[in-house]
């Protein structure tokens, strides 16, 4: 989480952290930490990457986008240094 939540910092995001929303039961129900599952739900505002009123992608998308696509990689990377240890 605190991986997750550095790299989001790190692009200018607001990030918070064990809030509740709408949805959460998805982290509940799928994750199992004690057997070395883990889940995480991450809330974005649509703003960031969709025009809301037309309901298609916004000007914000494709930043966002990659900076996702750069998360996953941090997110492997740090599994695999795991993983080795």
């Amino acid at each position: 989480m605190d991986l997750v939540a550095s790299v989001l910092r790190g692009f200018g995001y607001n990030v918070t952290t064990n809030r509740h929303f709408i949805g959460a039961e998805a982290v509940r129900k799928h994750g199992d930490p004690k057997n070395g599952i883990h889940s995480l739900q991450i809330e974005m505002n649509r703003g960031l990457y969709m025009d809301e009123a037309a309901r298609t992608r916004g000007v914000g998308f494709a930043q966002v986008k990659a900076h996702l696509t750069a998360l996953a990689r941090e997110l492997e990377a740090d599994a695999r240094s795991r993983s080795r240890a």
